[in-house]
C-alpha cells in the first residue's frame, strides 16, 4: 500500500512547535482533508489493517496535518486540498477493507 507518494518535504522551520503525536479527528476547515482524516481514523478504529498498514496510514494523516499551517496562504491551501484529495483517491483505489468507499 503506497500512502506517501503524494507528500512533499517540509522544512523543519515550518514545523517548529507542532505536535508530533497522532492527531485526532478535528475540523480543519478544509473539507477534503477532514473527509480523508475521518475515513482513515475510522478504518484504523475497525482494527482490520495490519499493524504496518495502520502505521503507514496514521503517518500519512500526521504528515498532512503538519502541513495545515501552510494552508493559511491561498497557494498552500490549494496544494493541501490536492494532496488530501489525492490521498483519498489512492486509498479508494487500493482499499481492501471497505473503509474508503466514496459517498
Amino acid at each position: 500500500m503506497r500512502l506517501t507518494r503524494n507528500l512533499m518535504w517540509i522544512p523543519a522551520a515550518a514545523l517548529a512547535g507542532l505536535s508530533t503525536g497522532p492527531a485526532t479527528a478535528a475540523d480543519t476547515g478544509i473539507a477534503e482533508c477532514d473527509r480523508y482524516f475521518a475515513k482513515v481514523e475510522a478504518c484504523i478504529a475497525q482494527k482490520k489493517m495490519t499493524p504496518e498498514e495502520e502505521k503507514a496510514a496514521q503517518s500519512t494523516v500526521d504528515r498532512l496535518r503538519m502541513m495545515l499551517p501552510l494552508a493559511r496562504a491561498p497557494q498552500g491551501r490549494s496544494e493541501l486540498v490536492k494532496r488530501c484529495e489525492a490521498s483519498l483517491e489512492t486509498q479508494q483505489k487500493e482499499d481492501k477493507y471497505g473503509c474508503y468507499a466514496p459517498k
